[in-house]
């Protein structure tokens, strides 16, 4: 059984929306179908946040050492 999050999520996955990711509690009908937006947020985050905050950092450093 498809949950209307998940629908939502593979879609925008399919169109490559990094910011569609956000709005996919919007579509949760259910605590479950929440709780999975919240995981799928939380991996996004995991996923893309991180590692852009550090290369922003090495860049912001070696911007600052020149």
């Amino acid at each position: 059984m498809s949950t209307p999050a998940k629908a939502v999520l593979q879609n925008r996955a399919l169109q490559c929306s990094f910011s569609s990711v956000f709005h996919i509690k919007k579509a949760a009908n259910s605590a479950k179908a929440f709780k999975e937006a919240r995981e799928a947020e939380d991996i996004f985050l995991k996923a893309v946040g991180l590692p852009m905050v550090f290369m922003g950092s090495i860049g912001g450093i070696s911007w600052f050492m020149k």
